[in-house]
């Protein structure tokens, strides 16, 4: 049993070293797929999803405040470059709860809404 916890413990510190800050709130980490770390509590926080809108979120804390930060947006923030305010993030599968690096991309709003009404189409065929 002793070994399964050291092993446990190793792998955790692992993730936890993989991880990128979260631009603007250095409390938080934030890994390649969407996890979301607290320094403050040390623990792994639970991601929520906005029903309306279909994307998941984070609340965080800064200043005695509550922050509502997109999944999506945080990981892109940490780990791709953003060439120019006019782009927007596409989930490449259509699913807003695969907020994977991998399947996140810059696009233009154009780009984006063509993709949005294709997957559309496509899912009523």
């Amino acid at each position: 049993m002793k070994i399964n916890k050291i092993i446990e413990q190793v792998k955790f510190k692992r993730e936890i070293k993989k991880m990128k800050p979260i631009r603007g709130f250095e409390d938080y980490l934030i890994s390649k797929s969407g996890k979301v770390y607290s320094l403050k509590s040390n623990k792994f926080l639970a991601i929520g999803n906005n029903a309306t809108g279909g994307y998941y979120y984070v609340d965080l804390y800064k200043d005695g405040k509550t922050y509502r930060k997109r999944i999506h947006i945080a990981v892109m923030d940490a780990y791709a470059i953003k060439l120019d305010q006019n782009f927007e993030i596409d989930h490449i599968d259509g699913n807003k709860a695969n907020n994977n690096l991998s399947n996140l991309e810059y696009v233009t709003h154009s780009e984006n809404v063509r993709r949005y009404y294709l997957r559309k189409r496509t899912a009523n065929i």
